[in-house]
């Protein structure tokens, strides 16, 4: 089986990546794609999604948008109906819209222990610009900006989204393999159990 998966960015693409090398089997082949940008996204995945499954590229194909909740009244239901909206209707039941609220990074709130090893906190709890429901924050401060202030307290310098992104994302596919510990987030859980499913039901 092989499944094409459609992001906004290149840190995107690698994190996923990363995220997903502990968790698909080796009998699945994943390809994971950026598109540069959300409208970009939006607004060519049904071309692509159609492409990919006529030409038999893939056998599903599926897309990650960010949301940013404050915007516009956006929703996960709307976003993904916009999403599946760009694709043909006979192409429909193999392609799979989901969402990362705010930003991919938000996901790797869930993985606090992780986030301590990385920012070298021995003791204690994570600081507080990264506590709390990582899908509940304020559009002024995202999770990438919460994960800077976070790495410049700690570390002494910036998040960077490849270097730590890649490594942290990592991390989190390794302890969700082997159900460790890690905190709920109601976007990411939705998008692997889709994805899981799907790769243990091939066509």
């Amino acid at each position: 089986m092989r499944v094409r998966i459609y992001v906004e960015g290149e840190a995107d693409r690698r994190g996923l990546k990363a995220l997903l090398a502990p968790l698909v089997p080796e009998s699945v082949g994943v390809d994971v794609l950026q598109l540069r940008s959300k409208e970009r996204l939006i607004h060519e995945v049904g071309r692509l999604c159609e492409l990919t499954l006529k030409e038999g590229k893939a056998d599903h194909v599926f897309a990650i948008a960010d949301l940013h909740p404050s915007r516009a009244g956006e929703t996960v239901e709307t976003l993904k109906r916009r999403l599946r909206d760009q694709v043909p209707v006979d192409c429909r039941t193999r392609f799979h819209p989901h969402v990362a609220k705010w930003e991919l990074e938000a996901w790797l709130l869930a993985n606090p222990d992780g986030l301590k090893a990385r920012l070298r906190l021995k003791a204690g709890k994570l600081p507080s610009c990264l506590r709390g429901d990582p899908e509940e924050l304020d559009d002024e401060n995202p999770p990438s900006r919460r994960l800077d202030e976070a790495f410049r307290k700690s570390l002494r310098r910036r998040y960077e989204k490849v270097m730590d992104g890649d490594a942290l994302f990592g991390q989190l596919g390794e302890r969700i393999a082997r159900s460790e510990g890690v905190s709920s987030v109601g976007c990411l859980q939705a998008f692997l159990d889709d994805l899981l499913r799907t790769t243990r039901n091939p066509p």
